[in-house]
């Protein structure tokens, strides 16, 4: 706000809460505990919510939804949900899901935090990248130089964790207890392998300044900072130059997409798919099978997804017909990468062989009837698809090319909403659609037979009796 007084201008800083301006200290943890883009996307995230906070009466806990927070930042819809959590992780927020009397959620109660004083001795040197984060404070604990090299992996990842994990004696059958500040910088590859329905949720329990883990969260940990630290590769003997510190964060996250993409299609190695691992510590190195999945991951070559598609669907499908979704994309602040652009051409690929099954079975004879046509258009897929597309923005479907496809749920809906608005059922017995086809082609008569018979009689009657009166 501004006073003036004797002719001055003086600018008075509103000191009303805690957050009226961003934390620096906030704004480092989030410059330095994360790299790239998630860095950016995160900073972007605070910047907005504490922003919220000066239109809420400078509360720092306030009601929001995340449509409405992707109006502040801009940000996909999809990240602002994984953001919040990693915001939550970083000790800067807590949000909570907020429901009416019957439990439907309404959107979010975010309540701002003072945030976590950051040492001095965690701060990024001037000669380092300007985000390369901070130096980690496990590395401290993990002595190289103590290692056996005679011993075998497996007994090298006790030794591992016996130095790397800051565990108390407690640590048992319920778990190990891990420093909250080292969970917390490796926190987002876990949520990640979950978020694609990869690998088991870790169910973290907060004790103090630890958090408890399962075990295999924590070995997983353990893999994931001989990664950090340039160990993984003499550890488990890997013969491979992509695996290297420099950018392992970013390797782990292209190997389980990789991996999602693996699990999906039927056409790539495994055949079977119960095979792939299901926690992530199993996805970098399975000590007992002495098989890296992360590994070969990065080594397989996915662009068969791609070409199958292109076979199967590129005569088929033009780039006009994905654009019918961009409006719903857009809606959502979606944006599709590479591997999704794949999926979505193959997706509407099957939605147009569905419409041409449609047609053929139910759409040309529902035309004959003044039904189908104005709706839902003839032989062409442009207005089918265009309804379709309208369909998933009005009814609020989340945007994701997995509900483009007929075997959805969001289109099982598609079809439901046609029978209850437009009478027109595309799911009928083998009897109810005989009826339709003869319906249609007029073989179904409102009038009785035997009424009609008699027309011709009743008609000579009246006639007879009219003549009489005369």
């Amino acid at each position: 706000m501004e006073q003036k007084e004797m002719g001055q201008d003086y600018a008075i800083r509103d000191t009303r809460v805690y957050h009226a301006w961003q934390s620096q200290d906030a704004l480092r943890a989030l410059f330095e505990k994360h790299d790239g883009v998630e860095s950016r996307n995160l900073v972007a995230l605070y910047v907005a919510l504490t922003l919220k906070a000066t239109y809420c009466g400078f509360n720092d806990t306030y009601h929001t939804t995340s449509k409405d927070i992707c109006e502040y930042t801009h940000l996909s819809h999809d990240f602002i949900a994984q953001g919040l959590k990693m915001l939550e992780a970083d000790g800067l927020i807590r949000a909570d899901d907020r429901r009416d009397a019957k439990g439907y959620m309404l959107g979010k109660t975010i309540t701002l935090t003072e945030a976590p004083k950051i040492p001095r001795n965690r701060l990024q040197k001037t000669d380092s990248s300007f985000l390369d984060g901070y130096e980690y404070s496990i590395k401290k604990v993990i002595h190289s130089e103590s290692k056996d090299s005679s011993l075998t992996p497996k007994e090298q990842e006790k030794e591992v964790s016996k130095d790397t994990i800051e565990a108390t004696p407690e640590t048992g059958p319920k778990g190990a207890l891990i420093e909250e500040n080292v969970w917390n910088d490796f926190y987002d590859v876990f949520a990640y392998g979950t978020q694609l329905s990869l690998f088991s949720k870790v169910t973290v329990a907060h004790e103090g300044s630890f958090v408890r883990v399962p075990a295999y969260a924590k070995y997983a940990l353990q893999k994931l900072v001989l990664l950090s630290q340039n160990q993984f590769n003499d550890l488990y003997k890997i013969k491979n130059g992509k695996v290297d510190s420099s950018n392992w964060r970013e390797m782990v996250f292209k190997a389980i997409d990789n991996l999602k993409v693996i699990k999906e299609d039927a056409r790539i190695w495994p055949q079977d798919k119960s095979k792939l691992p299901k926690t992530l510590d199993q996805f970098l190195y399975n000590t007992r099978t002495g098989f890296s999945w992360f590994v070969k991951c990065l080594e397989t070559q996915l662009a068969e997804k791609e070409i199958v598609v292109n076979k199967q669907y590129g005569e088929l499908v033009k780039d006009e017909h994905t654009a019918i979704f961009n409006p719903w994309f857009a809606y959502y602040f979606y944006e599709l990468d590479y591997e999704q652009t794949v999926n979505l051409k193959r997706n509407v690929g099957e939605l147009i062989n569905e419409h041409t099954r449609l047609w053929t079975e139910y759409g040309q004879y529902y035309t004959k009837m003044g039904k189908w046509y104005q709706y839902l258009g003839g032989e062409s897929v442009d207005k089918f698809l265009k309804m379709y597309a309208d369909f998933l923005l009005e009814h609020k479907f989340s945007a994701h090319e997995a509900n483009t496809r007929p075997t959805s749920k969001a289109f099982d809906a598609f079809k439901r909403w046609l029978r209850k608005e437009y009478d027109l059922n595309v799911d009928m017995t083998v009897k109810e659609r005989a009826e339709l086809v003869a319906k249609a082609d007029g073989k179904l008569l409102t009038s009785k037979p035997m009424v009609q018979g008699k027309m011709p009689d009743l008609m000579d009657g009246m006639m007879a009796m009219q003549k009489e009166n005369v």
